[in-house]
């Protein structure tokens, strides 16, 4: 019995909206949903292979399984979470909803948490409106109940460092 090299590995086909892609097996892997049809039961390591056949996403563009692949790719290098953050700097924010969306879609837990990390930290300690922007999110998109809500919060600031005052930790208006 030989090792199985990177050639002998499942390349998976994969339909597209515009086209088609491969992606290879430390790719499929991240997805719960392609490693349940393709991976489970099968011995990698022994060159055993589950059927070949295209997987549709005809949902998708070339565009979005490229970034997907590529983040996968940079998450299996083990890049630094600021590298993999840079990556998801997209010029049209639609872009890491799509990734995201596609992530989702193939229960990638992985690439969920780290966008999930991204957004996050990108929101953090800015006002509303500021977020509102970056996402671009219209009043329709949000209830009034909850736009009262947020408005609340931007007039709020709260104290950056602790100082000797009974007043910490209490909210200034």
């Amino acid at each position: 019995s030989s090792d199985v090299c990177s050639s002998d590995l499942i390349m998976i086909i994969v339909n597209l909206i515009d086209g088609e892609t491969q992606w290879d097996d430390d790719i499929c892997i991240m997805s719960e949903l392609l490693k349940s049809l393709y991976y489970e039961d099968i011995d990698l390591s022994r060159g055993e292979t589950k059927h070949r056949e295209k997987f549709d996403l005809n949902f998708v563009s070339k565009d979005i399984a490229e970034k997907y692949e590529n983040i996968c790719k940079a998450i299996n290098d083990k890049f630094e979470k600021k590298e993999l953050f840079d990556m998801l700097d997209y010029d049209d924010v639609n872009k890491l909803f799509k990734v995201l969306n596609l992530a989702n879609f193939l229960d990638n837990a992985e690439l969920i948490k780290l966008i999930d990390e991204k957004i996050t930290d990108e929101i953090q300690e800015k006002p509303f409106s500021d977020i509102k922007k970056m996402y671009n999110l219209n009043d329709v998109d949000i209830s009034e109940d909850l736009q009262n809500q947020l408005n609340l919060f931007d007039s709020v600031s709260m104290p950056l460092f602790e100082t000797d005052s009974d007043e910490i930790g209490r909210a200034h208006v």
